[in-house]
């Protein structure tokens, strides 16, 4: 099974997860909405993984360069789960709990990092998953992470186990 390649976060009302083993193209559908992607970059800012003591992820502390930034604070600071932190990065929980490790949050990622924005002015961003491990998938899958299929097609296949179909002998 191919492995997952990003976390999606919609930054609505409340916050909405995704997970896509798949590239994501230019646009998309998340929950409904529409998104285009703002500037075709690989590489839109920094990254850290928010995680407790025990090193369970809590969500994302985005560093964004300029360009769009100025809006996604603004944006983070009317959300109820974000946080703007010196006056340059958005904190964004992926639920009630905010009681983060910062020794453990420290990861600097960068790539596959992406910002997307609707006609509604509302806010996507994608992150690389792929050394998250099945432990963080497991726990964002229980904030209500939700698998990217039919409500985004053009992201593709399904994060989920695959199932082994018989082979048939098409000859007759």
């Amino acid at each position: 099974m191919p492995s997952l390649k990003f976390l999606v976060v919609a930054l609505k009302s409340p916050v909405q997860l995704f997970l896509s083993r798949d590239e994501i193209g230019t646009a998309l559908s998340l929950g409904g909405t529409a998104f285009r992607e703002v500037d075709a970059l690989d590489f839109t800012g920094f990254y850290d993984w928010l995680r407790t003591s025990e090193g369970e992820i809590l969500g994302v502390r985005y560093s964004p360069f300029e360009g769009c930034a100025d809006e996604l604070l603004e944006t983070g600071r009317r959300l109820e789960y974000t946080q703007v932190e010196d006056q340059r990065s958005l904190l964004i929980f992926f639920s009630e709990r905010r009681t983060v490790d910062t020794q453990r949050s420290v990861n600097q990622d960068f790539g596959g990092n992406r910002v997307f924005v609707s006609v509604e002015h509302l806010y996507a961003l994608t992150f690389n998953a792929d050394r998250l491990s099945d432990r963080d998938v497991s726990t964002l899958r229980t904030y209500g992470a939700e698998l990217l299929g039919n409500d985004a097609a053009p992201l593709g296949e399904l994060l989920a186990p695959q199932v082994k179909r018989p082979v048939t002998d098409e000859s007759g």
